[in-house]
Parts: C-alpha cells; structure tokens; sequence
C-alpha cells in the first residue's frame, strides 16, 4: 500500500494527476516497478516517460523533481529502465 502512495505522491509531485491514467495503467506500472526493484518514484518516472515521451512538454516541476529525487536517492540514474525514461524525457 506504502508503494501506491509515494507511486501517485510521485506523479503529483512532476505536477501529473494520477487520475490522468487509468487505473489499470497505474497498476501495470506498479507492478513493473515492483518487479524490476525500481522504486515508487522511479515506476511513476518511467510511465511518464513510456506515456509521453519526448511529444511531453515538461514543466520546471518535473525536472526539479527528478533532480531532487536523484540527490535524495529515490532515483538511480545507472538503472537501464531510469536511464531509458531520463533520455525519453529530454532529461539525460
């Protein structure tokens, strides 16, 4: 349950509403995290990433929070699947 919450806490946080996704979405993209040992804020990362792509105009507030994530450790930069969602997103 703790895994849903800072999922969607994640979204807010890149000023994303997690209804923009179904609920079926979320779920794929928690269980996916979950799998690949990534955390909430990555899986919420790649989503973003794997939903938009670089067609997403980002916000200020998706690259702060990505940079604030790296710094406080809740991303890692050196995971395949973080490094492809980065690149997706114009932001590596």
């Amino acid at each position: 349950m703790l895994y849903v919450v800072r999922f969607n806490s994640a979204l807010a946080a890149m000023n994303i509403a997690p209804t923009l996704f179904s609920g079926d979405d979320r779920s794929a993209a928690q269980t996916f995290g979950k799998q690949f040992g990534l955390t909430p804020h990555e899986a919420a990362l790649v989503l973003v990433a794997r939903a938009f792509g670089m067609g997403y105009p980002l916000e200020a507030s998706v690259a702060l929070a990505v940079q604030t994530w790296t710094r406080d450790r809740k991303i890692f930069p050196n995971k395949p699947e973080v490094e492809e969602a980065l690149i997706a997103l114009n932001l590596y």
